[in-house]
């Protein structure tokens, strides 16, 4: 998985694009998914913990840009 994910990063890279890798975030020292985050199934985030985390990341991760769409006070924002 860590290979292909470094594969998707450098073609993001090459196409200038922006790759987020979630899993530097949300996973555990193992690579699970962080107990914390999980939702009972194991599988989803749970709504506060999981994703606090994967919110942080994103804002952390992103460049801000005034002309998005998704930018607070659009017709999109919360």
């Amino acid at each position: 998985m860590r290979a292909a994910n470094e594969q998707l990063a450098t073609l993001a890279d090459d196409k200038g694009c922006l790759y987020l890798d979630l899993w530097e975030a949300l996973a555990d020292e193992n690579g699970d998914l962080n107990p914390s985050y999980a939702a009972p199934d194991g599988v989803h985030l749970t709504a506060g913990n999981g994703y606090t985390a994967w919110v942080t990341y994103l804002r952390t991760h992103t460049r801000y840009d005034a002309a998005s769409p998704w930018t607070p006070g659009s017709a999109y924002a919360g």
